[in-house]
């Protein structure tokens, strides 16, 4: 986590006018800073909200409060945040920097390249926001640009590695696996205790025994086996170190001594991020299946925009939802938009203009008739500044599946796709990934049960209220019979898909997810019943999904 300094970003600069009125030296504020330097990112959190309860001008409290919201991939909750701390200090430089970063992760690149102009008019001194402004030109297409912005940082002598970092992140989007591979080998000469790049190495190919790079990653353990000095100690180091050995095992085949890795990983997450374990704003309440009636759903989508341009694809992560993005995508007319925050985003803004907060759904039914037909356009031109202009585009955000009543009642014409895969593969596939922040429940194998238990119950109460609106896609079936399952959606959405373009759909465009080398792979069914490789230790997922579960003999009884 990057923490500003009291100079901002690392210069050497006076404070701004409203920095200086604010109360930096509060014991809370000095602690929740403390604690999210150390990387208690929860507890921090946590720390800065009870702190603004009482302070809500603070704005140094603030401004932490909406960077350890990043830090925590909070990322829709600390746009509000930078939005309140900008109606605090209009003219704040770092406001706009902050607020600039938080809509580039999001995605929103008109807003952060908005904000990264504004903060360096009013201090040409952030680097940072030169370099941000650098990151949004690559995720546009604009290399020229990039190198331009590059170069100039280069001439303030900005710190290489951070340069290459931002080089890094967009050549593994694009799929430029050789070029990523080499400049973490250069990474790694210069940093060799972080261990990080070791991580994001090994997710660039698949690895072997005689893999050039399977040594360097092995040079992660000392001759006792340990992790070496350097690394071993920093929570955080050993939780990388970790991520990168298992996914070494994994693919070589060493599966017992894979799962000791990721199972190392996870612990060390959770001594570094404690709160972790039992802080969750998980959408697994039954608010949805009180307030979403038929009757509430049907009285909104009857005045509601009417448009059909959006086919949602939606299910848990790790489900096969870039696969069947890039599917839909060999037809000319359809646009791959990824997977766009809009609609939770939309969703909240209304929450807290008519409730008591963001997640107040029950303010839903305060908002006035005529603003129901407003939310599905805004919606749109959200969605169509991320693509070209196709007739239609695909939102593959897969946790839209919380939101379906909301979607259906501003858009009630979309195309919903729900994908779904084998229990317990979905939920392996969820827990060997390195989420962080984002889903909780996926550090502990109950706790994962248990969430994917309340997604198939609502779910089914989608389902119940949506009957055939929803379209049902079975992961296995898709990768099993890739053509047939095309033919079959064309006719469900009445748009040819065009299998022969599905090569060239896999590698257009920059991917954003987990699946990032996966997604380029030509399509196979290898992944349906790889779990079964570690099912030994999954005691604690295999007994909470036993409701969900065949009684087969591939399965513990």
């Amino acid at each position: 986590m990057v923490l500003y300094t009291e100079t901002g970003h690392g210069q050497n600069m006076p404070l701004p006018e409203t920095r200086q009125m604010t109360m930096t030296d509060h014991p809370q504020v000095i602690r929740a800073r403390a604690l999210a330097t150390s990387g208690k990112l929860a507890e921090a959190s946590r720390l800065c909200k009870q702190y603004l309860q009482q302070a809500p001008g603070d704005i140094a409290a603030v401004r932490l409060y909406g960077e350890i919201a990043l830090s925590m991939s909070l990322n829709e909750q600390a746009v509000i945040i930078f939005q309140k701390l900008l109606a605090l200090a209009p003219r704040d430089s770092l406001a706009h920097a902050d607020l600039a970063r938080a809509h580039f992760i999001l995605q929103d690149y008109e807003k952060a390249n908005h904000h990264a102009g504004r903060a360096l008019r009013l201090n040409p001194k952030l680097t940072d926001s030169i370099l941000l402004q650098a990151e949004i030109a690559l995720a546009q297409g604009r290399e020229d640009d990039a190198d331009r912005h590059f170069r100039h940082l280069e001439q303030l002598k900005f710190d290489r590695n951070r340069i290459r970092r931002a080089r890094l992140e967009w050549l593994l989007s694009v799929g430029r696996f050789d070029q990523a591979a080499q400049l973490l080998r250069a990474l790694i000469r210069d940093l060799p205790d972080s261990a990080d790049n070791y991580r994001q190495l090994a997710l660039c190919t698949r690895l072997s025994e005689d893999h050039p790079d399977a040594a360097l990653i092995r040079s992660l353990l000392a001759d006792d086996g340990q992790l070496r000095e350097g690394i071993r100690g920093d929570d955080r180091e050993e939780s990388a170190a970790h991520r990168a050995l298992y996914k070494l095992e994994s693919d070589c085949g060493h599966y017992d001594a894979a799962f000791r890795h990721l199972d190392q990983s996870k612990r060390a997450y959770l001594r570094a991020n404690p709160a972790t374990a039992t802080s969750d704003r998980e959408y697994n309440d039954d608010v949805h299946l009180h307030f979403f009636t038929r009757e509430f759903i049907d009285n909104r989508s009857a005045i509601a925009c009417q448009a059909d341009d959006p086919i949602f694809v939606v299910g848990l992560p790790r489900s096969g939802t870039t696969l069947l993005e890039r599917i839909l995508a060999t037809n000319s007319d359809i646009a791959a938009a990824g997977e766009l925050n809009a609609i939770s985003r939309i969703r909240q803004e209304i929450c807290a203009r008519f409730g008591s907060n963001q997640y107040d759904t029950r303010a839903l039914a305060k908002v006035p008739p005529a603003l129901w037909p407003q939310l599905g356009e805004e919606y749109l031109k959200r969605a169509r500044q991320r693509i070209a202009g196709q007739r239609y585009f695909v939102d593959k955000m897969p946790d839209n599946y919380g939101h379906l009543g909301f979607i259906r009642a501003i858009l009630p014409r979309a195309r919903i796709i729900h994908l779904s895969r084998h229990p317990v593969a979905t939920c392996f596939s969820i827990y060997e990934q390195d989420f962080g922040h984002r889903h909780n429940y996926a550090l502990d194998l109950q706790r994962l049960g248990e969430h994917y238990l309340w997604y198939r119950k609502l779910m089914a109460y989608w389902r119940e209220l949506f009957g055939e609106q929803i379209i049902e896609l079975e992961y296995e079936r898709m990768v099993q019979d890739t053509e047939g399952t095309a033919t079959w959606l064309s006719e469900q959405l009445g748009v040819p898909l065009r299998m022969e373009q599905l090569d060239s759909a896999q590698n257009q465009g920059a991917i954003h997810t987990a699946s990032i080398w996966q997604a380029r792979q030509p399509v196979h069914s290898k992944s349906v019943d790889r779990w079964q490789n570690f099912r030994r230790h999954l005691g604690p997922l295999l007994e909470t999904l036993s409701p969900v579960l065949d009684r087969s003999p591939d399965l513990p009884r």
